[in-house]
């Protein structure tokens, strides 16, 4: 096919205003995007494209709907589609190589990003997504180095960044413990003690046998817990680190919380077990039963 001038220029760049509109279809939430009506957003799309059958950001917005609604090899046509009207397209690489990562395709998934990544090192959601990738190929390391990137080019990173980096570190072995834990506190530091990321971080202390640290993390999150569930869970902790007196009286505690509560609050199953596990805890050694 011979390409027309308007083809070329594209090949060249698209519009400001088609890569506004992609972007929203890509960045927009899920739910938003789910596949409620899909079908009826596929053919109105079919109808775009057969009105303009040179243009690949049509059939590249076309293959995210196939996309959304998992069915890969008409994903895969229509980015391929896209590229053969656009070869330098940037954003292909991008949508199939996320495609890959969705469909469980790892190896494909790696090379689309790669090749995306070693023309924009900068570019956001595919470090994303590689590193996310990464985690599956078990290389937390380079997912790591991956999140660091996304961390750092962005002014308001989300806390699941720094979780799911710590989380990478975390999973290469104890002696990168200390390292996921800064990581942990540097997003505490930019974002708050959010309770994921305090709680995360417990975790891991409680793992390097460091209770007397774990105690101070959960101090940081007891304004975002329900008394008796903050209690409850100090108790354990100290049940575990052998001091039985003090977790007896934290589990008194959590008890004539939880009962101070109001009546909506007390009424939930979750409540009613809180309440019964709270009564073995006090007329048995807290150590035997309880758990982290």
């Amino acid at each position: 096919m011979k390409a027309t001038a308007r083809t070329s220029a594209v090949r060249h760049t698209l519009s400001i205003a088609s890569i506004l509109a992609l972007a929203l279809l890509l960045l927009a939430p899920a739910g938003l995007r789910g596949h409620a009506g899909i079908d009826e957003r596929l053919k109105a799309m079919d109808k775009r494209v057969a009105a303009d059958p040179d243009n690949p950001d049509l059939y590249i917005k076309r293959g995210e709907l196939h996309r959304q609604h998992h069915d890969w090899d008409a994903a895969l046509a229509d980015y391929q589609r896209a590229l053969d009207r656009d070869p330098q397209s940037e954003i292909v690489p991008f949508v199939r190589g996320r495609m890959f990562f969705e469909a469980g395709r790892w190896v494909e998934a790696r090379a689309d990003l790669d090749h995306l990544l070693g023309a924009r090192p900068d570019h956001g959601e595919g470090l994303l997504t590689r590193a996310r990738l990464l985690v599956k190929l078990d290389q937390p390391l380079a997912a790591a180095a991956d999140y660091d990137k996304v961390i750092v080019g962005l002014s308001s990173p989300t806390p699941e960044y720094y979780l799911e980096r710590a989380k990478a570190l975390a999973s290469a072995g104890p002696e990168y413990s200390d390292r996921a834990l800064a990581g942990i506190d540097q997003g505490i530091k930019k974002l708050g003690p959010i309770f994921t990321l305090v709680d995360f971080a417990i975790e891991l202390e409680l793992k390097l046998d460091r209770a007397d640290q774990a105690l101070s993390r959960l101090d940081q999150i007891r304004p975002s817990m329900a008394p008796e569930r903050w209690f409850h869970r100090r108790g354990v902790m100290l049940s575990h680190m052998g001091r039985t007196g003090e977790a007896r009286a934290s589990y008194q505690q959590a008890l004539e919380s939880l009962r101070a509560a109001p009546p909506h609050r007390q009424s939930t199953r979750a409540a009613k077990d809180l309440d019964t596990e709270l009564l073995t805890l006090l007329d048995s050694p807290p150590a035997s039963t309880a758990s982290f």
